[in-house]
C-alpha cells in the first residue's frame, strides 16, 4: 500500500470515528464515585441523566442519591 492509500485510509476512518456534536448520542464512560458525588450534590447531574451497566453500580447510584437527598434536607431544615 503506498503512502498515499495509507493516508487517504486513516482520513477515511477518521472521518467514520468523528460524530456529529449535534446528534444525541449516547457516551459510554467511566467516573469515580467521588466525582459523581460532588456532580449530585451540586445539582450538576441527575440520576435520571444516565443508566446503570451493573447491579454494583446500580446500588452506588442508589447510596450516593440517598446520601445527597438527606444532606440536602438536612441542610434546608437548619435555614
Amino acid at each position: 500500500m503506498t503512502v498515499l492509500a495509507k493516508t487517504q485510509k486513516i482520513e477515511i476512518l477518521q472521518k467514520q470515528d468523528v460524530v456529529d456534536l449535534e446528534q444525541d448520542v449516547t457516551l459510554k464512560l467511566e467516573i469515580k464515585r467521588s466525582t459523581l458525588k460532588r456532580l449530585l450534590e451540586t445539582k450538576q447531574v441527575c440520576a435520571s441523566d444516565f443508566r446503570c451497566m451493573d447491579c454494583i453500580t446500580k446500588r452506588n447510584i442508589q447510596e450516593l442519591c440517598l446520601e445527597t437527598c438527606l444532606k440536602c434536607l438536612a441542610h434546608s431544615s437548619n435555614n
